[in-house]
């Protein structure tokens, strides 16, 4: 059922491009609106897909837990993408599967979106574990971006939809020639069980 959704927006975006080829010279103003149309579209179908392509991550969760879940993943997009990785884990504990899961998947589109666009020779992951929260950073050396003039593309725009989600915070610095830190912060009162924990 996905992958028949995922058909029909693909086709929408492209039939959405199509008319703007049309329209481009006779109807400017037209051809906008379809052009914005088609990144809509172009952005739900890619949330969609990498819904799909991360549910692969929970199942080495439940085995691994999400350090070491972070390590291996980190070393495997390390060497399809020849960008040297080093990982930083500070007071790591377990934590209920829903959470790691959260953090898990937007560290892959973290990842997913420093391949794209970076152009980095180094990265690097930190995961910080307190009572109330967990954070992590994924900064880079790669080219930057000026972040009060550049809006965000469909990837930093979904890392920080699914993190107000949960209830918790992310936050991008960057600028050009100077790599990129981003870091999100997702809080564990969600859930029941690390709340009754954090209380005793």
């Amino acid at each position: 059922m996905e992958s028949f959704y995922g058909y029909i927006g693909s086709s929408s975006a492209a039939a959405q491009i199509s008319t703007v080829r049309k329209l481009i010279k006779q109807d400017p103003d037209a051809a906008l609106t379809h052009i914005q149309e088609a990144e809509h579209l172009t952005y739900d179908l890619r949330r969609e897909l990498t819904d799909l392509i991360q549910e692969l991550g929970p199942a080495a969760l439940e085995d691994k837990g999400l350090a070491s879940a972070v390590r291996e993943y980190s070393d495997d997009w390390s060497r399809q993408n020849e960008i040297k990785v080093e990982v930083r884990i500070q007071s790591e504990r377990s934590l209920p599967l829903e959470l790691e899961q959260a953090v898990f998947r937007i560290l892959q589109e973290a990842l997913a979106n420093a391949a794209r666009h970076s152009q980095a020779s180094n990265l690097e992951i930190s995961l910080v574990y307190t009572k109330q929260d967990i954070t992590c950073t994924i900064k880079d050396d790669g080219i930057g971006f000026n972040h009060d003039t550049e809006q965000p593309g469909f990837g930093l725009r979904s890392m920080q939809e699914r993190a107000n989600a949960l209830g918790g915070a992310f936050a991008i610095e960057s600028s050009p020639g100077n790599g990129t830190s981003l870091s999100f912060t997702l809080p564990l009162k969600f859930s029941p069980e690390i709340e009754k924990e954090t209380s005793e």
